[in-house]
C-alpha cells in the first residue's frame, strides 16, 4: 500500500511538472512568436495578451525579481510614516497583482488613498 501511494505521488508530480512545461512553452512562444494583430493599440495588446493571460501572473513572478521584495519595502515605508492622503496610481495594472501584495488596509485607513488601476488590455 506504501508504494502504491509513493507511485502515485510520483505520478502525480510527473503530472504538474509536465503541466507546468507546456504551460511555459505555450507563454514563451506566445510571447516570442505569436502575431500581433489589430489596427489600435488597445487591440494589439489584446492580441498579444489574450494566449498568455491565464499564466500572467505566475510568468511575471519569476521574470520580475524583486517585485515583492520591493512592495515590502514599499509596505514598510507606508506604514512607518502617515500622511494627509496618498494617492496610488498603477499603469498597465494587468491584472491587479501588484495591489494583492500592497498592504492596502494601511494605504486606505492610515493614508486614505485613493487607488486606481489602469490598463487598456480586458483580457487581463
Amino acid at each position: 500500500l506504501a508504494s502504491k501511494s509513493r507511485a502515485e505521488e510520483m505520478s502525480q508530480s510527473l503530472l504538474a511538472f509536465f503541466s507546468w512545461i507546456l504551460t511555459e512553452i505555450n507563454t514563451l512562444f506566445q510571447i516570442l512568436l505569436s502575431p500581433v494583430k489589430g489596427s489600435t493599440h488597445k487591440e494589439r495588446l489584446e492580441s498579444f495578451y489574450k494566449l498568455q493571460a491565464r499564466n500572467y501572473d505566475n510568468y511575471r513572478k519569476r521574470l520580475l525579481h524583486g517585485r515583492e521584495a520591493l512592495f515590502e519595502k514599499i509596505n514598510q515605508l507606508l506604514s512607518q510614516n502617515k500622511k494627509e492622503k496618498l494617492v496610488w496610481v498603477d499603469m498597465g495594472a494587468g491584472t491587479g497583482y501588484n495591489l494583492e501584495i500592497m498592504n492596502t488596509e494601511i494605504m486606505i485607513k492610515a493614508w486614505k488613498a485613493v487607488l486606481t488601476l489602469c490598463d487598456f488590455c480586458p483580457v487581463l
